[in-house]
């Protein structure tokens, strides 16, 4: 019996390794992007990245100033997102279903802004759902859905906020 089990646990092992060579899976998804990419920009404190495949474009968030950038393969950094509620941001996230771009803003909340010309499509309070609970939002997630699940990181929280605008505590 023990021979059998691990000679069916070699075999699964065996052909899980062949059939991920079976996945096509390409790290660089422009052929034609270089391994490293430079770029400067006075007074910015980059903390979240995300990539827009739609465009061949990275956004930058700015720890220190709150501006979006994009930076582009050959390294030009553009501002494509000033937003007053944006004070500090940190994560960001790419719907490419939705066409939105998802800003954390570490002081209180989550945007969302059209990916074509960064117009706010709306900015949730998040620090509003606990009062007097501190905050630091850091990073977001989206589920195929649509829903934005958002961590804060100075208490044990993920708040939720939906395509539709309702906004809740998840966890």
């Amino acid at each position: 019996m023990k021979q059998v089990l691990i000679h069916n646990r070699f075999i699964f092992l065996a052909a899980m390794i062949l059939l991920s060579g079976c996945y096509k899976y390409s790290v660089d998804p422009l052929p034609s992007t270089p391994l490293q990419i430079n770029f400067t920009q006075p007074d910015i404190f980059p903390e979240g990245i995300a990539y827009d495949p739609g465009h061949y474009r990275f956004f930058v968030s700015s720890g220190s100033v709150g501006d979006i950038g994009i930076v582009t393969p050959d390294g030009l950094y553009k501002t494509f997102i000033k937003d007053k509620n944006l004070t500090g941001t940190n994560g960001l996230k790419v719907d490419e279903d939705r066409q939105r771009l998802w800003v954390c803003n570490r002081d209180n909340g989550i945007g969302a802004y059209n990916l074509n010309g960064g117009a706010r499509i709306f900015f949730t309070d998040l620090s509003l759902l606990l009062p007097g609970v501190p905050v630091f939002i850091n990073d977001v997630v989206i589920n195929p859905q649509g829903n934005a699940y958002v961590t804060n990181n100075v208490a044990p929280v993920i708040y939720k906020r939906t395509p539709t605008g309702k906004a809740s505590v998840f966890f």
